[in-house]
């Protein structure tokens, strides 16, 4: 974990990630720092990727020509990640620029993979908690474009909310603290949450349902 931090660069080749990598990925995408996401042609990935950039790449049958074209997209990406880490507060991984209509619409989409990502868990009180979450995404993809910003960092804390009503069930779920980070992650971070925020929420669901849920009482009544 240390050096998941403290590298420089990381390259993330999401072929074969466990649960693991994908949460020390989503570490390293909250704490905003230079990362590039390769995958194998064809391979499925476990979330909505059209709005992050990935190195795509041949693994069986590649021609010399085509490994070239790898190489060099793979060096474009390592130039363009550094250098955005050299002009701004932190890399945040490379997306397409939205309008607040794909914006709020791709927020919206990443709540309601949430929901049926929790469904898969089976918590008792699964049915009312994909209920709320979709809710919110629906909501969300109904408003107008001049509240987009304010609209997005309030489902960004809805959801928050949402999980701290669970987060005693799912401290006994295995595997769901992974999940969960993954959530945290993905939906605060298309909410425009900075990332140190992000990190900070994400070690608090770690730390246990009691220092979650103050975490987050206390980020609620910090924006007020």
């Amino acid at each position: 974990m240390e050096h998941i931090l403290s590298a420089d660069l990381v390259i993330a080749d999401l072929t074969e990630l466990n649960s693991s990598g994908f949460y020390e990925l989503g570490m390293r995408h909250a704490a905003q720092l230079p990362t590039i996401l390769m995958a194998q042609a064809g391979h499925p990935l476990p979330f909505d990727q059209k709005d992050l950039r990935f190195v795509v790449y041949q693994y069986d049958g590649t021609d010399d020509e085509t490994e070239q074209r790898t190489r060099e997209v793979l060096t474009e990406a390592i130039r363009d990640v550094l250098q955005t880490a050299l002009t701004g507060p932190g890399s945040r991984f490379p997306t397409q620029k939205t309008s607040p209509r794909e914006t709020r619409h791709e927020l919206a989409t990443r709540i309601q993979e949430a929901a049926e990502t929790l469904q898969s868990l089976r918590l008792n009180s699964a049915g009312d908690i994909v209920a709320s979450l979709q809710k919110i995404a629906t909501d969300l993809d109904g408003i107008e474009d001049e509240t987009t910003q304010p609209a997005i960092r309030e489902a960004g804390e809805k959801v928050l909310k949402v999980l701290s009503r669970i987060a005693d069930q799912l401290s006994t779920v295995r595997g769901s603290r992974i999940i969960v980070a993954g959530i945290i992650s993905l939906v605060l971070g298309g909410a425009g949450y900075p990332g140190a925020t992000i990190y900070a929420l994400t070690l608090a669901f770690w730390q246990g349902p009691e220092i979650f849920s103050k975490a987050i009482d206390a980020f609620t009544k910090r924006k007020k």
